[in-house]
């Protein structure tokens, strides 16, 4: 198995680390948060310049033709420096990457410039007070009336509704029909009439939001993928997120590097700082093997994220996590002579 990233995949980690040093600074994380929930527009704004939204896109939509292994390299470092990409979430992962999948021709060209110069962010609504888990049974719904659809409805814990340009909305176009028939995605102007957006504070201190639709007004051309055909369309829209974001980087260096930040700490118990590298050794080596698996998954990914793949990569980041904790904790209790 080719473990291996490329002399090129190497250069652009190197490059966004060197840029995430420079740009990603205390007093940024202090205005965003630790998180990377939050949407900074100027901090977003030098993503674009440098290309980087959108950047596993074809080059005549905006991208520039990386390979998804770049791109989740480039979450890593992102994650790891704590830099805010609130919106970068929303517009790329599941609705940039959806359109690129299933979204017409006149679609691609309308939206995904736009998106990768940062002119437009969006959101993906789809989590209802009473569909969570079990998205199938959503109930917002989408009337046709002539050219339009009307939508009303409402969604829950949506991530960036409050300051995104569109949205990505699963509604329910044939109330009839098995409840994963008759579901269709469509884009939708978050300035349309009949929006109303309220936060929702999480226990962790960072807003979602819901949103309530109603009878906004919606051109037919708006419609992404086939109309009551959008259960499958919507599947692969959850597989970009399992297969692509910042899930790896996150555990495996958070839980890492915080823990031997935390047993530097201990000064009053270990006399030699030094030892404590040692005795942190265990953490590294767990999250490097779990590493070298998951870049093994990326490379099987690279022409699309198939579910097997997908779930395979989340599940390895979540090893990565557990095995890294235990490891620290262990270093952590050794070193304080318990």
């Amino acid at each position: 198995m080719d473990f291996a990233l490329t002399r090129e995949q190497v250069a652009f980690r190197d490059a966004v680390r060197s840029f995430c040093a420079e740009h990603v600074t205390d007093e940024l994380r202090r205005i965003t948060g630790t998180f990377g929930d939050e949407h900074h527009p100027a901090f977003y704004a030098k993503l674009a310049e440098r290309g980087w939204i959108g950047m596993q896109w074809p080059r005549a939509y905006g991208g520039q033709g990386k390979s998804h292994t770049e791109m989740v390299l480039f979450y890593e470092e992102m994650a790891l420096a704590g830099a805010p990409l609130g919106r970068y979430n929303g517009s790329v992962v599941f609705v940039g990457s959806s359109i690129i999948e299933f979204g017409s021709e006149e679609q691609k060209k309308k939206y995904l410039p736009r998106i990768a110069n940062g002119e437009l962010t969006f959101c993906w609504c789809l989590s209802e007070p009473n569909a969570g888990s079990d998205s199938a049974s959503l109930r917002t719904m989408a009337r046709e009336d002539d050219e339009h659809f009307v939508v009303n409805g409402q969604k829950v814990f949506i991530s960036g509704a409050h300051v995104a340009d569109y949205a990505m909305v699963a509604v329910r176009t044939n109330p009839t029909a098995p409840k994963r028939e008759g579901i269709s995605l469509i884009l939708l102007d978050m300035s349309s009439a009949g929006i109303t957006v309220n936060p929702i504070w999480t226990i962790g201190g960072w807003r979602v939001n819901e949103v309530f639709f109603e009878n906004v007004r919606v051109p037919k051309e708006q419609l992404l993928g086939e109309k009551d055909k959008g259960w499958s369309n919507l599947l692969k829209t959850l597989n970009f997120e399992r297969s692509g974001i910042s899930t790896v980087g996150n555990l495996m260096r958070f839980y890492a590097d915080e823990y031997i930040g935390m047993m530097r700490t201990v000064t009053v118990h270990v006399k030699d700082l030094s030892a404590r590298g040692e005795e942190a050794a265990p953490a590294y080596d767990a999250v490097q093997q779990t590493s070298l698996k998951h870049i093994s998954t990326l490379k099987k990914l690279e022409a699309r994220p198939a579910t097997k793949e997908a779930k395979a990569s989340l599940a390895q980041a979540i090893d990565a996590g557990q095995k890294a904790h235990d490891a620290a904790s262990q270093a952590i209790a050794k070193s304080l002579g318990r």
